[in-house]
């Protein structure tokens, strides 16, 4: 018995069936994450190394070099780039597709185990990341208000992140701009100098007065007692009271023993030395090394908090952002003094591209019902052909769940172009049915199992074409290979519903329809189409006209044709081709460079000029600054770290409806006005700007990466510095290139400690001592971390030179270091001497 037939025959359990897979797929649409684009698993690990102080060329040498001969040795590499700058070593291992970086990364984490002993001992343990150029923060908020800096990062730490962190679907809340709190011990040289005492000393003196030391425990017959020594401030006033040293009284008097030597002092009496007697002990903030403002549709610009939200592997991002919104609204309605304003989120254009590709499914299908009904001339039939389209959509959406497909453009799109095809089937068997004499079941079982190789074979010939898609490597092939699967999928659909639903609709002729059929034919009995003579005249016209150019002129026609198929050879290199169509998202980026070693201050200037630029423009709905980067990141944010000298303004554009009549321009035409405000701008202030037009999900995620790269290799890094400027200029003169820069970063201006080795033997200092008191002095050193008992935060205590003792490099030779055995404060001068340089 056919499938066929045993649906005809029991009609109560197919139904059954179909209404599980109806069940089921409602439940997997619920589930099915909603993204833009397909995820996608870029084949990278990066290493990431810090060594806080070191120059590029130590990096390169100490660690990068070491890094990448170790992890060269990794199967499937398949190349490694590196990027060495100070403080910090990147090297990006890229693997060929289709690696299973589970198995990668563990790999290279044993390959850097084996040489941690040979990377300086200063510098961090290496992280090994997967990181993902398309992880991208799918939300970000903006946090406005007239509290202090300080204020604002804590009510955004404290409410707002740990509120968003506990949503479903939040893998974390990223904090950028405010100010943090710091206690400060403002150290005074010359008091300092009068005491004896040197930078180092103040630093282990205040690391050793803050502790807490377990001391055992004491039995006795009831209780067993824990015993610890207490010794971590309380508050911030007792680092005043923190004994730096002790100042002996001189006994002059050698004939006394050192017994009577130390009676003799007590008799005259020792001075303690407090902290607070040589320097001024502050509860302030950290050094700003940020800015953060937003310009919302009204009001001024101001500085602002922003909070970038990442989601969870696999999370719905339509859900997490409704969800985001909802907890944001009831946070705005707490918190009364502050405004929280959603400035981008990416759930909005991803509901309104899936939702208009999912429109565009639903009039496929409404039209196919009326096309059908046109040319079939009955409604049941139709009727019929319709019902097997949303129930086929249902099951693709069953199997989309068990192949972890999400629901996405590309998906999506394919499920739509399989719409399409899922009624071929369906009207071959109705065809064939109408055909058959007999008891409409035996017609519909008969006619059903006589086209059943034909529409196998013609189903199976068009999931060849598809299905080998998923094959495809690369970017390419991650982000087509859900279109394979759902196009498959939709055929396969199609299959069994024209083996199983439309032969057992097909075997019922319900008398509800006969009345409309006949009202809207005329005749009964007879198609609706076979009665109208506008018909009737295409229908022989066209007959006519296959008759006379395909027979009678064929070999006309096949030159017409042969030509055609010629002349859309040249046609398609005419074609501009890229991966993705851009998308207008209405919204852009500006990345601001100036030279490096510009200020925070220096740049914040240029970035207001450009800022009053922008709101000349009637189109700019907001925008977001953010000038350098918070100095205490993890490790793993600085991949995204801008310095001093640099800023990324974000902005967003008004839609077509929120312009209100006014004239409506493009992200590009924009981009091109804004280029020729900022032009005399760029060359005034000796600037570089890139426009970044948020088109395409891989130029975000890649950030704006060229279309064209050329690699220039070699040894000598002067000389790869002469041949790329050589070639920039050569580029820049070819019609049609803009934006030909190179990757080599001008080097900061930089001062050079060049220590006298011998001389500072003499005072048995090594350069460990000195480089410690150099960056003591004018940088700080965290020596130890206050606790909070009421807020349970801990803050840092910094130990640095009063700012009149480090204006300028005089005052850095004059920076004192303490030699213990000669007993006498020594100057950097002494052991050493000043060079400029790059």
């Amino acid at each position: 018995m056919s499938i066929s037939r045993a649906c005809i025959n029991r009609p109560v359990t197919t139904l059954m069936v179909f209404l599980a897979v109806i069940i089921l797929g409602f439940i997997s649409l619920n589930r099915l994450p909603q993204e833009l684009f397909p995820p996608i698993n870029y084949p990278q690990i990066t290493v990431l190394t810090s060594y806080e102080g070191a120059a590029p060329e130590e990096i390169e040498t100490l660690i990068t070099k070491i890094v990448e001969e170790a992890v060269g040795t990794v199967n499937n590499v398949k190349r490694i780039s590196s990027n060495s700058k100070e403080g910090m070593s990147l090297v990006m291992i890229e693997f060929n597709w289709g690696t299973n970086m589970d198995f990668a990364s563990l790999s290279v984490r044993e390959k850097i185990d084996l040489i941690k002993e040979r990377l300086p001992r200063e510098a961090k343990e290496p992280i090994v990341m997967k990181y993902n150029p398309f992880d991208l923060p799918v939300m970000t908020i903006s946090v406005t208000g007239e509290r202090s800096p300080l204020e604002m990062r804590n009510l955004c730490r404290k409410m707002l992140k740990d509120e968003l962190e506990k949503i479903e679907g939040v893998a974390s809340v990223e904090i950028t701009g405010g100010r943090e709190r710091e206690i400060l011990v403002d150290v005074d040289q010359s008091r300092l100098q009068a005491s004896g005492l040197s930078l180092l000393e103040v630093v282990n003196t205040i690391k050793l007065s803050n502790v807490n030391y377990p001391a055992g425990t004491i039995k006795e017959p009831f209780y067993e007692f824990l015993i610890r020594t207490m010794g971590e401030f309380q508050s911030v006033k007792e680092i005043d009271d923190v004994v730096a040293s002790v100042d002996e009284p001189e006994v002059k008097d050698p004939m006394l023993t050192p017994e009577e030597a130390e009676k003799e002092k007590d008799k005259i009496g020792r001075r303690l030395i407090y902290l607070k007697d040589i320097a001024v002990i502050k509860d302030t903030m950290k050094e700003r090394t940020s800015i953060s403002r937003y310009k919302g549709a009204v009001g001024p610009s101001r500085d602002n908090v922003s909070l970038s939200v990442r989601k969870q592997s696999g999370a719905n991002i339509v859900k997490v952002a409704e969800n985001v919104r909802k907890a944001v609204e009831r946070l705005s309605g707490t918190i009364k003094d502050v405004n929280i304003e959603i400035v981008y989120d990416q759930s909005v254009f991803i509901k309104s591209s899936v939702s208009g590709v999912k429109n565009d499914a639903i009039n496929g299908g409404i039209l196919a019902f009326i096309v059908l009904f046109l040319f079939l001339g009955r409604m049941w039939p139709a009727i019929n052909i319709s019902i097997a389209i949303p129930v086929s959509i249902m099951a693709v959406f069953f199997l989309m769940s068990f192949v972890k497909i999400s629901l996405n453009t590309i998906s999506l799109g394919g499920l739509a172009l399989g719409v399409g095809m899922l009624v071929d089937a369906a009207i071959v068997v109705l065809e064939s049915v109408s055909l058959k004499k007999g008891t409409r079941k035996d017609a519909s079982a008969e006619g059903s199992e006589e086209v059943v190789g034909a529409i196998t074979g013609s189903t199976f010939t068009t999931i060849a074409v598809f299905l080998p898609m998923i094959f495809v490597v690369g970017i390419a092939g991650q982000i087509f290979k859900e279109l394979a699967f759902t196009v498959t999928f939709a055929l396969l659909a199609s299959w069994l519903m024209a083996m199983t639903l439309v032969p057992m609709f097909a075997s019922f002729d319900p008398e509800i329809f006969k009345p409309i059929d006949k009202f809207l034919t005329g005749f009964a009995k007879k198609p609706f189409i076979a009665h109208q003579d506008y018909f009737s005249r295409i229908k022989d016209k066209y007959v006519d006209t296959l008759t006379y150019l395909c027979v009678q002129k064929r070999n006309l026609m096949l030159l017409v044709v042969s030509g055609l198929f010629a002349g859309s050879l040249l046609l398609l290199f005419t074609f501009d081709k890229v991966l993705l169509p851009p998308v207008d998202q209405r919204q852009f980026i500006l990345l601001v460079d100036k030279k490096p070693g510009t200020p925070l201050e220096e740049t914040d200037r240029v970035v207001r000029d450009i800022e009053k630029e922008l709101m000349l423009l009637p189109e700019i709905k907001n925008f977001t600054v953010n000038i350098g980067s918070s100095k205490d990141r993890t490790q793993e944010d600085v991949l995204e770290t801008l310095g001093g000298n640099q800023a990324q303004v974000l902005v967003n554009l008004k839609t077509k409806s929120e312009m209100q009549g006014a004239r409506y321009s493009s992200t590009s035409e924009i981009l091109q006005r804004l280029k020729e405000r900022l032009s005399a701008k760029v060359n005034q202030e000796n600037m570089e700007i890139e426009y970044l037009a948020q088109e395409s999900f891989l130029k975000t995620a890649f950030g704006g990466e060229a279309p064209v790269i050329i690699e220039i290799k070699g040894t000598d890094l002067s000389r790869i510095s002469v041949v790329s400027e050589s070639l920039r200029e050569a580029l820049a003169r070819v019609p049609g290139l803009y934006g030909v820069k190179t990757s080599l970063v001008e080097p900061s201006p930089e001062t050079k400690v060049n220590i006298n080795k011998d001389r500072a033997s003499l005072y048995n200092l090594s350069t460990r001592d000195i480089a410690l008191t150099a960056q003591t002095a004018l940088k700080g050193y965290v020596s130890t971390k206050f606790k909070e008992k009421k807020e349970g935060e801990e803050i840092d205590i910094r130990v640095r030179l009063k700012e009149a003792n480090r204006q300028n490099l005089n005052q850095l030779s004059n920076i004192l270091i303490f030699s213990q055995v000669r007993n006498v404060q020594v100057p950097i001068s002494e052991l050493a001497y000043l060079s400029r340089g790059f």
